[in-house]
């Protein structure tokens, strides 16, 4: 499915994305999401078919009856398998015609529309040798009709039938809905009404589409995204954009696919742009309330949600990779959303190194975002469900109240000590920035020292060579 952007120049203008209206966006050829066909409750249901408890000649039943199948299952034999597609998919395309022709009030439309079929076939002269079997196909080509061809149904149909016909007893065949607005344009409007705020990598922006509602729109602009400088802590090289987005597509439609609408939100597709595949878009469903960026307290309540939120996660060995409150939501049941998956990594629960870096996440999450301290917290509050697969359960769990209980080098006491004074590092970064003039003044000075330490004399030879040696070109390029 594809969609076209909708929005004000103004509204384009603030991101980083150069989002322009008149965008038409693709789904990525590399994509895993597939759209399925929309179904409809208005749409008419198929009529029921005759059943046949044993093998009769008359049988109009999608089923294939016992004795058949008793008698004609090897894998040689495609008669039956044809004769059974060929009731299957003329079974399908008759719902539309036998509910028009029940409508009728004579006796005859009354009787199911593939036994009425079967009465005409025995009416039509036949010669002796010819075999009694159904047979569809139109004798004479039919007039162009305004109605969806049916050859297209065969491309619908799992069946797969060898002969399809246009018209059966001069009534056209209607397609059920759901076929019918399959058979419409796909391409869908983005109205963009908002931009929401930027990211280390995406800009993100609210917007409405006309078959998915309210979504947040992912949006990056290859040939000037952000991270795009080595020096950055969070550099990303060009060639990794679109396989960072298909590895959080790979966690959206892999292990968190059963919980999109619940832990995640509603994942709706990797997109590129169809004119020249710079700008890849990912549109989520829309969650009411982000918590981050910067710092939040929790009450009890919200710090239980929180942690059996990453706990759900971390028990289908999930490690978020990032984790911060920007990546925290909130939504209108007062329910906790996880979103950004492009770090994460998978972990097997069964191996005890594997554990050992999900736990200590989960450690992190109630020290950096619960604010949970040293003294109020023991690493044997997390529940038992991280390490229950192991082999050991009971070693790994005497290991980490050794650990705990282990003093810590000075090193961490004092990186710890600045990390809780200076979380954001502008302190650090100033001292560091004080220590480079420092330095900068040093050499400046040790210069100047050098200088004074030349030898009067030494010094103004050196002066009058140079003086010389400047008059001696001067000369060469002026001889007059």
């Amino acid at each position: 499915m594809s969609f076209i952007i909708h929005c004000e120049p103004e509204i384009g203008k603030l991101g980083r994305s150069s989002l322009e209206h008149g965008l038409e966006f693709i789904r990525h050829p590399e994509s895993q999401l597939r759209t399925p066909v929309p179904s409809h409750a208005g749409s008419p249901s198929t009529p029921g078919l005759s059943l046949s408890a044993a093998r009769t000649d008359l049988s109009t039943s999608i089923n294939t009856p016992k004795e058949t199948q008793q008698k004609s299952m090897h894998a040689s034999d495609i008669s039956h398998a044809r004769q059974l597609t060929h009731r299957l998919s003329l079974a399908q395309l008759g719902s539309q015609a036998t509910s028009t022709a029940s409508a009728a009030t004579n006796t005859r439309t009354q009787q199911p529309y593939l036994q009425q079929i079967w009465k005409r076939h025995l009416e039509t002269p036949r010669s002796p040798d010819e075999p009694l079997a159904l047979d569809f196909r139109p004798t004479t080509k039919p007039p162009p009709s305004t109605d969806f061809p049916v050859e297209s149904v065969a491309e619908e149909s799992p069946f797969q039938p060898w002969e399809l016909p246009e018209k059966v007893s001069d009534k056209t065949i209607s397609l059920p809905l759901a076929l019918q607005n399959n058979t419409k344009s796909a391409r869908s409007t983005l109205t963009v009404s908002e931009y929401l705020y930027p990211g280390y990598l995406w800009d993100f922006w609210l917007a409405d589409h006309s078959d998915y509602g309210k979504v947040v729109l992912k949006l990056v602009y290859i040939p000037k995204y952000p991270c795009n400088n080595p020096e950055y802590d969070d550099y990303l090289p060009q060639k990794q954009i679109e396989e960072q987005a298909l590895k959080e597509e790979e966690y959206y439609m892999g292990p968190l696919e059963k919980l999109q609408g619940d832990l995640v939100p509603i994942y709706h597709g990797l997109y590129e742009t169809k004119k020249d595949g710079w700008h890849i878009a990912i549109l989520l469903e829309y969650i009411d309330h982000p918590i981050g960026p910067g710092t939040v307290e929790f009450d009890d309540q919200w710090k239980d949600k929180l942690y059996s939120a990453y706990e759900r996660l971390h028990l289908l060995g999930i490690q978020h990779g990032d984790i911060c409150s920007r990546h925290i939501l909130i939504d209108k049941d007062e329910r906790i959303r996880l979103i950004s998956f492009r770090r994460s990594l998978r972990r097997d629960l069964t191996i005890d190194t594997e554990v050992d870096r999900v736990f200590g996440e989960a450690v992190l999450v109630r020290r950096r975002l619960g604010l949970e301290q040293t003294g109020t917290f023991s690493v044997v509050d997390i529940p038992s469900s991280y390490y229950a697969q192991l082999e050991d359960p009971d070693k790994f769990r005497q290991e980490l109240i050794e650990g705990e209980n282990t003093p810590l080098p000075d090193w961490v006491i004092e990186y710890n000590r600045e990390l809780r004074e200076d979380p954001w590092g502008i302190k650090r970064r100033e001292r560091e920035e004080k220590q480079r003039l420092q330095e900068e003044e040093e050499r400046e000075m040790n210069k100047k020292r050098k200088i004074k330490d030349i030898p009067q004399s030494d010094w103004e030879k050196d002066a009058k060579d140079e003086k010389e040696q400047g008059e001696e070109e001067e000369e060469y390029f002026h001889p007059w």
